[in-house]
C-alpha cells in the first residue's frame, strides 16, 4: 500500500485483529470478547508467542502489526476481508444481516468493492486513497486538521498509524471495537473517551446497492441498520483526531481564523456525520479534472483527472457526494439544488 494516499479521516469500519490460525472470529467475540477473554486464556496462543514471536506485542505474524491483522482479515481467517473490502464469499458465519460477497462499509486497503458511480453497480477496483495502515516508519502519516485553531499554517500532527491504534484487539464492547481514545491523538491522556455504541445485530456490509432507498450516500443507504447513538457518535469519535473538522452548523459561513481550515463544512449534527461522504479504510472512487486537482491541506497539488492522492476517501467519483441528485444537496428528482446557501 506504499504510495497510496495516507488520508486520515475518522475510522469507523473494522480492521479487527483476530485469530491467526484460519479459524473464524467475530467482532468483540471470541478473542475480542472483553467479557470472556480472561476465562478463555487458551485463545491467547492464537495470536501470541512467548518466545518465538515475529512482531512486537509478541504477535505470531510480522514484521508489522498490520501484517498480523491482515493475516486473518484478508479473507482467510475472518469474515471481514478488509484488504479487498468485501465479506468472505461462499462462507457464512451467521452474524447479523451479513451476506457473503457484499461490500464492506469501510471499503478496503488494497481493493474496494464499491459503487462510486452511484448507479447501483458494485464492482471491485484498486483503491485510490486509504487511511494509513502499514505501521512502517515513524511520524510518516499526517492527521489532517488535528490540533486547535492556529493562525500559522499548521496542517496537523504526523504519526505512525497501525490497526491497533484505532481498534482494541481484546474487545471493549464498542462499535467495531474502536478505542475510546485513538492512540497517537493529541491530549490522549486527558481527553474524555468517546465510546461508540455497538450495533445489535452487527452489520458489516452495505446491503443496499441500488437507487431504491432514496439516499445515495454509501453510509446512509443502510441508516436503518444503525442506532442513532452510533451515527451521532461516529463523527465525534473521528473528531478526536481530526479536531478542526468536527464543527457545528454555521461554520461554513464563519471564519475560524485558522490559516488553513478557515471555513468548514458542518459535521457535528450531520446525520451519519463523517461517513456520509467518506469510507474509513479505502475507496476506489476517482476524481475528474477539477476535483482531482484540489490541493491537499498542506498545499501539495492534486494530479487532476484522478489519482491516488486526490480521492480523499470519498465514496463517489468526482466528489458527487455533494451533488448527486439524492445526496444532501440534491433534490431527489434528478436535478441539483444549488440555490440555497
Amino acid at each position: 500500500m506504499k504510495g497510496k494516499a495516507r488520508i486520515l479521516i475518522g475510522l469507523a469500519a473494522a480492521a479487527l485483529i483476530v485469530l491467526a490460525m484460519g479459524v473464524p472470529a467475530l467482532a468483540d467475540n471470541d478473542l475480542h470478547d472483553k467479557d470472556n477473554f480472561l476465562a478463555e486464556a487458551d485463545s491467547c496462543a492464537g495470536c501470541h508467542r512467548a518466545h518465538t514471536a515475529q512482531a512486537a506485542k509478541l504477535l505470531t505474524v510480522g514484521p508489522n502489526q498490520d501484517d498480523f491483522c491482515f493475516s486473518c482479515h484478508d479473507g482467510t481467517g475472518a469474515e471481514t476481508n478488509v484488504v479487498d473490502g468485501a465479506l468472505v464469499a461462499g462462507t457464512s458465519y451467521g452474524v447479523g444481516n451479513d451476506t457473503d460477497g457484499n461490500p464492506l462499509r469501510g471499503g478496503g486497503f488494497v481493493n474496494a468493492m464499491m459503487d462510486p458511480n452511484h448507479d447501483g453497480n458494485v464492482t471491485s477496483a484498486s483503491v485510490t486513497s486509504t487511511h494509513a495502515a502499514d505501521g512502517v516508519g515513524a511520524g510518516n502519516d499526517t492527521i489532517w486538521g488535528s490540533g486547535t485553531i492556529n493562525a500559522s499554517a499548521d496542517v496537523g500532527v504526523t504519526v505512525n498509524l497501525a490497526c491497533g491504534d484505532c481498534h482494541n484487539p481484546h474487545g471493549n464492547g464498542n462499535y467495531r471495537i474502536l478505542r475510546g481514545n485513538p492512540d497517537g491523538m493529541e491530549n490522549e491522556g486527558t481527553t474524555p473517551a468517546v465510546d461508540v455504541t455497538d450495533q445489535s445485530p452487527v452489520v458489516y456490509e452495505v446491503t443496499h446497492v441500488d437507487n431504491t432507498v432514496g439516499n445515495n450516500t454509501y453510509w446512509a443507504r443502510d441508516m436503518a441498520d444503525y442506532s442513532s447513538p452510533t451515527t451521532n457518535e461516529i463523527g465525534e469519535w473521528c473528531g478526536q483526531c481530526h479536531t478542526r473538522y468536527w464543527v457545528a452548523s454555521g461554520s461554513g459561513h464563519t471564519d475560524s481564523t485558522d490559516a488553513i481550515f478557515a471555513y468548514r463544512h458542518m459535521t457535528d449534527g450531520l446525520s451519519g456525520s463523517c461517513l456520509v461522504c467518506h469510507v474509513a479504510h479505502g475507496t476506489s472512487a476517482t476524481m475528474g479534472t477539477y476535483s482531482g486537482a484540489v490541493n491537499l491541506p498542506g498545499g501539495t497539488p492534486g494530479t487532476g483527472g484522478g489519482g491516488a492522492s486526490d480521492s480523499r476517501l470519498l465514496t463517489g467519483n468526482s466528489r458527487t457526494v455533494c451533488t448527486d441528485p439524492t445526496s444532501c444537496h440534491g433534490t431527489g428528482s434528478g436535478t441539483w439544488d444549488l440555490t440555497a446557501d
